[in-house]
Formats: structure tokens, sequence, C-alpha cells
């Protein structure tokens, strides 16, 4: 069985970044591009029944479809929003303590 050598308590690097940031990274663009990907999907859902050439039922499965993706993005979106309320309201509080300590 082989052991582990890796410290626990030391950040990995790969090519001079911590392996953290770039896993992060990763994720981010990964949503990102989920998300556009979504919203485009949505468009061009959007772009065939104004079209007005589908079928009923087809014209029903593009709606349903339409309102999953619609539901998917809002969530998206929403994690986002708290993703940056998160980040301000920590830019905040450093700056609230950096003021308090210059007093």
């Amino acid at each position: 069985m082989v052991q582990s050598t890796i410290d626990p308590c030391r950040p990995l690097v790969y090519l001079g970044a911590p392996i953290q940031q770039i896993f992060i990274r990763m994720s981010d663009a990964d949503k990102s591009m989920n998300f556009e990907k979504k919203l485009n999907e949505l468009e061009a859902l959007v772009a065939q029944l104004e079209k007005g050439d589908l079928s009923l039922e087809d014209s029903l499965k593009a709606y349903e479809s339409g309102i999953a993706l619609t539901a998917d993005c809002q969530n998206l979106l929403e994690k986002a929003q708290l993703r940056i309320e998160t980040a301000s309201a920590k830019v905040d509080g450093e700056q609230n303590t950096e003021s308090s300590s210059d007093s």
C-alpha cells in the first residue's frame, strides 16, 4: 500500500499557482460556460417558438424545455449574486476593520 507524502498543511502548487486556485478558476469557468450555454439554448428555443413553424406537440416540448432552462439560469444567477454579496461584505468588513484600527 502506497502512503501519501503530501503535507496537508502545505498548499499544493501546480505551475506556480496553488491547486485550490486552479480548481476554483476552472469550476468558475465551467459554471459561466454552463450559464452561457443554457442561455443560448433558451434563446434558440424562443426563436423557434416565435417562428411558429413547430407543431403543437413540439411547441409544448420546447416550452417545457424553456421553462427548465429558465429555472436553471435563474438559479445560476442567484448563486452569482450571492457570491457578489459575500465578496462585497468581506471587502466592507475589511475596510471597517482597517478604519477602526487607524483611529
